[in-house]
């Protein structure tokens, strides 16, 4: 009796924990991305039209140009999205480089030029408005710093100015 309530108790807390996740058959999904580099890279990539449930319980999806992808996702692995989220690539602009950077960690704007456009079209976006945020970590590379997780700026180790400061040996005599 009281092993059957608590096998209950144990079914009850794992199955509220392991929630059985379904797409509909056209839905539009992001993956997960097992590879994330950074931070300020994004953690799901896509997005990704449900082509089928499996029978084991994975998906098969598709990319924008209906290409099917190479492996099947498990329902753990997917973000399910609006369809009104998908930007049509004809509306995305390119950047030709990002100029300049204002604000603190966590509210920081960055200007950017467009490529194919004047610098009167230049314009602040915050990092969460970029789709690709190579974009970002190339600006702070060039600058010779980088980014910590806390979106904070630290000089890259071995930078140019602690080169050229270097500790003379004691019995150096210039001349």
């Amino acid at each position: 009796d009281k092993t059957d309530i608590y096998t209950d108790r144990q079914k009850e807390k794992a199955d509220s924990k392991n929630r059985q996740l379904s797409f509909p058959e056209g839905s539009y999904v992001m993956v997960r991305d097992r590879e994330q580099t950074n931070s300020l890279s994004p953690a799901f990539k896509g997005p990704y039209r449900v082509v089928r449930q499996t029978q084991g319980g994975s998906y098969i999806l598709c990319d924008i140009d209906e290409t099917l992808m190479s492996r099947n996702y498990s329902p753990e692995e997917l973000k399910l999205i609006s369809q009104d989220e998908i930007i049509p690539k004809d509306e995305l602009y390119e950047i030709e480089a990002i100029i300049d950077h204002r604000g603190e960690p966590g509210n920081r704007e960055y200007l950017v030029r467009w490529k194919n456009y004047s610098k009167d079209d230049d314009s602040w976006l915050t990092s969460d408005a970029f789709t690709d945020p190579e974009s970002i970590n190339n600006y702070w590379r060039k600058l010779g710093k980088s980014l910590n997780k806390k979106d904070e700026v630290v000089n890259k180790k071995g930078n140019d100015e602690k080169k050229r400061k270097q500790k003379l040996p004691s019995d150096y005599k210039p001349g």
